[in-house]
């Protein structure tokens, strides 16, 4: 399984490009969808992209994926309960924020251990961690988890947009920390960590 991180806009949002045998996914797709498939290009030629994944439904994290699906025929995935902030510009901040954003539909409504198989080789298990939103994921496959803004090094994702909840969020990092596995953690801003790491480190985790 090949992964490559690209940090987009001014937000530095972590997009992923993950593939395997033939497939790609593209995690978080923040900007500039041309350069996104033209590093799935580079990263393995001739790769499909199957599948956009949504952490969540904030701008920074959406923004060019109405674009990316219509360049290349890839399903818009995102949590049910986040599914309206695609097409509201207030719910997802778009509308105080100077980046440029389009709204677009989800192909596919996500819920808590759902299974997106991509191919034989590779599948996202989906976490539901709502808390930073009320449709916030994370999605796990094989030793990594792209962590969305739920789980950041050092940090957690803040709570005071549309269907942010501060219980539902300690609930979310007790069932993280609570994981067995030092899996990679892939967040949707800054660097990569671990779930030992942050297990021994962050103050939202020690607290619990």
């Amino acid at each position: 399984m090949i992964i490559k991180k690209l940090v987009l806009n001014s937000f530095h949002t972590n997009t992923y490009i993950v593939a395997e045998g033939g497939d790609a996914v593209v995690i978080d797709p923040a900007g500039n969808p041309a350069l996104i498939l033209a590093e799935i290009e580079k990263t393995v030629k001739e790769a499909k992209l199957k599948y956009i994944l949504l952490t969540h439904g904030h701008f920074d994290h959406i923004s060019a994926a109405a674009d990316l699906k219509q360049m290349s025929g890839g399903l818009i995935c995102i949590h049910e309960n986040d599914e309206p902030m695609l097409s509201d510009a207030d719910k997802s901040f778009a509308a105080f924020m100077p980046e440029e954003w389009k709204p677009c539909r989800a192909d596919e409504l996500l819920n808590d251990n759902d299974i997106v198989t991509v191919n034989d080789k590779f599948a996202f298990k989906v976490i539901a961690t709502p808390g930073h939103s009320g449709g916030s994921v994370i999605y796990a496959v094989g030793d990594v988890i792209f962590s969305g803004d739920t789980l950041f090094e050092g940090s957690v994702g803040r709570i005071d947009g549309w269907s942010g909840n501060h219980y539902e969020q300690m609930n979310s990092l007790e069932r993280i920390k609570a994981m067995q596995g030092n899996y990679r953690i892939l967040p949707g801003h800054g660097d990569e960590t671990t779930l030992e790491r942050e297990k021994r480190s962050n103050p939202f985790l020690i607290d619990l």
